[in-house]
């Protein structure tokens, strides 16, 4: 099998899962596929809901559940291990909806395409979440990130290193298993019990400890947004001087532009390319505080502080 898609549910998130799964489908056309849905102990009518889906889709279905939390390192790993055997795994969690082509710029024919950039190209793992604001962004050090971009390729920059991410990721299986970061380390307490729970002190550490994929790539827009609905907070689609990238004219992809006054907008170089989002940033930080109307031409002044980015590299 060249593909599956892994999806992790848990606790009270029907809705959720049934957006992540609806807008999948709708928005991504590559059929027939199989699909592993792990359901990590809900509490609502999840199960209900997945076991019943549809079997005309062209979609085979695999179900689990577990009656019990396992912790998010195991649930990741289990729902892996329900599509195990493909060469590629498309990883989501429940609460991430996939945006239709005129709000992404991405065809819905976008997975085999992706797998074919795969194929061709040194990479084994394509990030693929969509940050809608600087806001966002800051909150995932996504500055940090694109400051690692040594090389482009259409709407793909390779980033080295990159953090491994449970957020929605295209992988190689035998890359990520030869490398260590598959299986996930699953977190237990000293009697051998789950103990990676949301709001308890060890969330989040099967990602921190995972080792960094190889080969890591970005979809420079994203094709995801995280527990939102896109008509709702996707309203704004960016000052118009880039793209545009789907529905944004933002040179970031950011879709929550808040009029010319905006301090983060009113900073932005032209000139920078996509990796300086950090030197952005930072500008940002120094000014914002003080921002105002009589302020601008200072700001203006600062945005010529060059910004000196990774020399690009070739990849072979």
């Amino acid at each position: 099998m060249r593909v599956g898609v892994a999806i992790l549910t848990n606790g009270e998130n029907r809705i959720w899962v049934q957006r992540t799964i609806e807008s999948f489908l709708a928005n991504c056309s590559l059929r027939p596929l199989t699909i592993g849905i792990f359901d990590n102990g809900s509490t609502d009518d999840t199960y209900k809901y997945i076991s019943g889906l549809p079997k005309d889709l062209g979609v085979e279905w695999r179900v689990e559940r577990s009656n019990e939390d396992l912790g998010c390192g195991i649930g990741v790993n289990r729902a892996g291990d329900l599509v195990g055997e493909a060469e590629y795994t498309l990883f989501l969690e429940k609460d991430w909806t996939h945006l239709r082509p005129e709000q992404s710029g991405v065809p819905t024919t976008w997975l085999g395409d992706f797998l074919d950039f795969m194929d061709e190209e040194e990479c084994d793992y394509i990030y693929l979440r969509k940050f809608r604001s600087e806001i966002e962004m800051r909150q995932h050090g996504w500055a940090r990130t694109l400051g690692m971009i040594n090389l482009d390729k259409g709407p793909f920059s390779r980033v080295t290193p990159m953090d491994y991410s449970n957020n929605p990721h295209l992988r190689r299986n035998s890359a990520m298993i030869e490398s260590g970061v598959l299986p996930l380390p699953e977190i237990r307490d000293d009697e051998g019990n789950p103990a990676e729970h949301k709001g308890k002190p060890l969330w989040g550490q099967a990602e921190i400890r995972a080792p960094k994929p190889p080969n890591a790539w970005i979809h420079r827009w994203g094709i995801f947004i995280h527990e939102a609905n896109p008509d709702v907070v996707m309203p704004q689609f960016g000052c118009g001087k880039y793209g545009p990238f789907g529905i944004s004219s933002c040179k970031y992809g950011f879709v929550q532009y808040r009029g010319g006054a905006d301090p983060w907008c009113l900073v932005c170089e032209g000139d920078d390319p996509f990796n300086c989002l950090a030197h952005h940033d930072l500008r940002y930080i120094d000014y914002h505080n003080e921002l105002t109307v009589e302020k601008v031409e200072s700001i203006r002044e600062a945005m010529k502080k060059p910004c000196v980015p990774m020399d690009f590299k070739p990849t072979r």
